[in-house]
């Protein structure tokens, strides 16, 4: 199920990044009953305003094009996937676990890294970060997933590009407390 399409000049389109909320809102309301593990991976294009910088906007959004259809061809068909911010691309992927998800994410990271692209202004080297987080579908909405997602490709940019991190999202019943932990994996280039 694709979902994703180069983007227009200026801020990524609002329905584009509302679709691709609905159908993970969906996603999840059917998976809730079986309380089914789910993980909402976000791999954002690194040095964004750099590339930019060099190749224009146009350029840019060729970039893109080309690290969706890297992305696209290591997931599943059913996975859907969409923009959901500048340089920011989602993946939601039903029934996987955190060692899972960042097997994914890894897969996802090299698949863009492993070569330069190939444009008509010259080839480019083209890295992502990625940040995954696992939940309970029937503990979280889209928005809050895709949140702490972008918390998650934050916290990895930290350490340094070219990486990927995963959390689980913690199931909480009561207010959180300053020892509490969650459980986070993290590879590097």
């Amino acid at each position: 199920m694709l979902l994703h399409a180069v983007r227009e000049p200026g801020p990524t389109p609002r329905p584009k990044v509302d679709r691709f909320l609905d159908v993970v809102q969906a996603q999840l309301a059917q998976l809730a009953p079986q309380r089914a593990s789910v993980a909402l991976l976000v791999a954002e294009i690194d040095w964004g305003r750099a590339l930019e910088d060099i190749y224009g906007f146009e350029g840019v959004a060729l970039l893109e094009h080309e690290v969706t259809r890297r992305c696209g061809s290591v997931l599943r068909s059913r996975d859907p996937f969409g923009t959901i911010g500048s340089s920011q691309l989602g993946f939601f992927v039903p029934r996987i676990d955190l060692i899972t998800a960042l097997r994914l994410g890894e897969r996802l990271r090299q698949a863009v890294g492993r070569e330069p692209f190939e444009m008509h202004f010259g080839p480019a080297d083209v890295t992502v970060t990625v940040g995954a987080i696992v939940a309970t579908a029937n503990s979280v909405d889209a928005e809050e997933l895709i949140a702490s997602a972008r918390v998650c490709v934050n916290a990895a940019k930290q350490t340094g590009r070219n990486c990927t991190l995963a959390r689980a999202m913690p199931v909480r019943k009561s207010k959180p407390r300053d020892n509490d932990t969650e459980p986070m994996l993290a590879t590097g280039s």
